[in-house]
């Protein structure tokens, strides 16, 4: 009873931990005001639009690790 929780306490408290970085993509996109610039352009391309792209490639990387630390 007790002591199975006890002993599983640590371990989904580390698992929590993980889960806080799914909360950076979360917050890197939730102000457009930050983000919201034509400039610097990269490649032709203005910021507002390859800062998300950026994101979406980050949010998939940071989601696989947590995925992979919490299992």
């Amino acid at each position: 009873g007790d002591r199975a929780r006890q002993g599983q306490e640590p371990s989904a408290t580390r698992s929590r931990g993980w889960l806080w970085l799914l909360v950076l993509p979360f917050a890197a996109l939730l102000v457009p005001p930050i983000y919201a610039h034509e400039t610097p352009h990269l490649w032709g391309i203005p910021f507002f639009y390859w800062y998300q792209a950026v994101w979406l490639i980050l949010t998939a990387g940071i989601t696989t690790l947590v995925y992979r630390r919490i299992q």
